[in-house]
């Protein structure tokens, strides 16, 4: 007991989401943190679609801090690293590996632009914007948004990566952050 009242755990808490699931997926739905998120659609649209926040690299720095803190990362901070990682994903920066099944076979023809020149213009401007948000960013702070938000390694190897002093990450990234959002003018 808490108070004059009682605390619900992290397993009732568990417990209360799997109940309000519904179907075979109520076990996945304890671990996800549903929000709603803007999507830019192929023909440029603002889509707004439920996306999953436990999912992103930057969602352990929403949370409230182990004494019960605020969060490291404001609500514009965490809205520009989404926004770095979606301009990204849409970029030529980020290439497919795998061979895309989605489509039928078109004989010996090409299924993907082969270099920068073959992109579209969207994904080049794509490009454009995530090298500026990192040369706002500054040096040690592209470096460890590279490392955190593109490649999702952890903070320990991506403060060695970025030069930084052990345990300086939180705060680099903190900064890093309010300058991309001040970039993509969130904050």
């Amino acid at each position: 007991a808490e108070g004059d009242g009682f605390v619900l755990t992290p397993e009732g808490q568990a417990a209360l989401k799997r109940a309000a699931a519904a179907g075979p997926d109520r076990f996945a739905a304890q671990h996800r943190d549903m929000a709603p998120k803007q999507v830019m659609a192929e023909d440029g649209r603002l889509l707004t679609l439920m996306a999953n926040r436990a999912a992103s690299p930057l969602a352990p720095w929403t949370r409230p801090g182990r004494r019960g803190g605020p969060p490291l990362l404001t609500a514009a901070e965490y809205a520009a690293g989404e926004r770095l990682r979606a301009d990204w994903f849409r970029s030529t920066l980020f290439r497919r590996v795998t061979a895309d099944f989605t489509a039928p076979p078109q004989g010996a023809a090409p299924r993907s632009p082969k270099g920068a020149e073959d992109a579209p213009l969207s994904a080049i401007a794509a490009k454009d914007r995530v090298m500026a948000a990192l040369a706002a960013a500054g040096p040690a702070g592209g470096r460890l948004l590279n490392a955190l938000l593109f490649r999702e390694t952890t903070m320990t190897a991506a403060e060695t990566e970025a030069g930084l002093r052990r345990r300086g990450g939180r705060a680099a990234l903190k900064q890093a952050l309010a300058r991309v959002a001040a970039y993509y003018g969130t904050k």
